[in-house]
């Protein structure tokens, strides 16, 4: 780290104190010039452009930095600055960072969090831990929180806060606006999107946009203005299925209640978008055959352990194919030809497998295809697989018979081609679906798994083909 013998501009401009002129030149900045700037900058001066920064842009520059210098950073933070940087932390960041951070300052730091956020933070201590930390916060502070680390992490009672804005259905519209009034002057981060009403038994009845709010005359009460169309989830239902609800209805919250329609919490369109990505990142590191854990994780033996799994798929497979191969070994010896194609007829089976199965692991997840209409996609796709395995088959055909000047090659090779494609095009699609009919993630089926099973699925097609027309490959 360097510092300047002479004041920069940026440093005039720090010491000056102009707020609206320290974050405007912050915004100009690209996040990789940000994070350059905040390791040249003096210590003194960096912890002053830390209170100027964006949690989340806090949050990448401690991530570029080694480990060993994050206590330095660390240093520099007041309560409230460590507990906006824990909520843009990834969970691995996160139990690297409360490792650094001494347990008698949790309590205090928590208590800056929203509560779901809060819950999150816990939920990476062990059970004693968390406890400990409960016992040193406010009653009013610990019970939501508390109530919060009983759900999963991906339901949406893991991802439901409790601080709200509700009332009672006979409060007016000028009551209801002085009730928000004297919630804000207790919690300036409170998000205020709609206005849930209860009734005397804390039972959700409906709620009210803000802007309906403020257009409706002062006297009237929030009875008559509930919104036509409102929607509620439970708190055991998974957060994919959460963010089917805020797509499918263009929400910005959503309330959550329990069986007995008691008011629990809400759910905020911010941590809908996290769900999204990280379900999205999940399913495309699972079509590879890896982990989310792997993107975060810089312990070599750590990323080993988890990409090692489906490698071992297919080394199976692979040794699978050897297998099949060495059974055939006498056509393979007396028509050596057809070794050139081995590679032709693996790799165009497990390419349209691979294809096949993540068009239908995404159809699943957005909820285009269901098991009621699966028969329909099946057998769209079979004739999408048989189509390509025609025009591919096709082309190889030719070139089997220009290569090695046997007709009967071209037409073993291609019609192998074209069996095998075809058949690449049902199994992946029909794994995601077999997956999803006995409740397992359909990624799972994809990737190295569809592709391992294609491999051995073509070699067979081939090697067997090739076998019934010996006779007429050898003349």
């Amino acid at each position: 780290m360097t510092t300047h013998s002479e004041p920069s501009d940026l440093d005039i401009l720090l010491d000056s104190g102009h707020e609206d002129e320290i974050r405007s030149f912050l915004r100009l900045l690209q996040r990789d010039e940000l994070i350059e700037l905040l390791q040249e900058l003096s210590t003194p001066h960096r912890a002053k452009i830390f209170s100027y920064l964006h949690p989340s842009d806090l949050a990448d520059f401690l991530t570029q930095l080694p480990e060993v210098e994050w206590n330095a950073v660390l240093e520099e933070l007041d309560h409230e600055a460590l507990s906006d940087l824990l909520s843009e932390l990834e969970d691995p960041e996160i139990q690297r960072l409360l490792q650094m951070i001494q347990h008698q300052e949790l309590p205090a730091i928590l208590s800056d969090m929203e509560s779901d956020d809060a819950a999150d933070i816990l939920g990476e201590l062990s059970e004693q831990q968390a406890l400990a930390i409960l016992k040193q916060m406010p009653d009013e502070e610990s019970d939501p929180i508390e109530k919060l680390l009983q759900y999963p992490e991906d339901s949406a009672g893991g991802l439901m806060q409790t601080e709200l804005i509700a009332v009672p259905t006979t409060y007016s519209v000028s009551e209801t606006i002085e009730a928000i009034r004297m919630l804000a002057e207790k919690d300036d981060d409170l998000d205020i999107y709609e206005i849930f009403v209860i009734d005397e038994r804390h039972r959700l009845e409906g709620q009210i946009s803000l802007k309906t709010l403020i257009l409706a005359d002062p006297t009237s009460t929030l009875g008559g203005l509930l919104d036509a169309e409102h929607y509620w989830v439970h708190p055991e239902l998974d957060q994919e299925e959460v963010a089917d609800y805020f797509q499918k209805y263009d929400l910005i919250s959503l309330p959550v209640v329990d069986k007995g329609h008691h008011l629990l919490g809400r759910i905020t369109v911010d941590d809908v978008v996290n769900v999204i990505e990280e379900e999205a990142s999940e399913d495309i590191l699972q079509l590879a055959g890896a982990n989310k854990q792997d993107l975060v994780y810089d312990k070599i033996l750590r990323s080993v352990m988890l990409r090692i799994p489906w490698l071992f798929t297919n080394l199976g497979g692979g040794l699978l194919t050897g297998y099949l191969m060495w059974l055939y070994k006498a056509t393979l010896s007396e028509i050596l030809a057809l070794i050139t194609f081995v590679p032709v007829i693996t790799g165009m089976g497990g390419n349209v497998g691979t294809q096949s199965s993540s068009i239908t692991v995404r159809g699943f997840a957005i909820n285009r295809i269901d098991l009621s209409n699966f028969g329909r996609y099946l057998f769209k796709e079979m004739r999408v697989g048989a189509l390509l395995g025609v025009l591919c088959g096709g082309s190889l055909m030719l070139i089997g018979y220009l290569w090695h000047g046997n007709p009967m090659l071209g037409v073993v090779v291609g019609s192998s081609l074209f069996m095998a494609m075809t058949l690449a095009a049902i199994t992946g699609s029909l794994f995601p679906a077999f997956f999803t009919r006995i409740k397992i993630d359909p990624a799972l089926a994809s990737g190295p798994f569809v592709t391992t099973i294609n491999d051995v699925t073509g070699i067979l097609i081939y090697l067997t083909t090739a076998t019934i027309f010996r006779q007429w490959l050898l003349h």
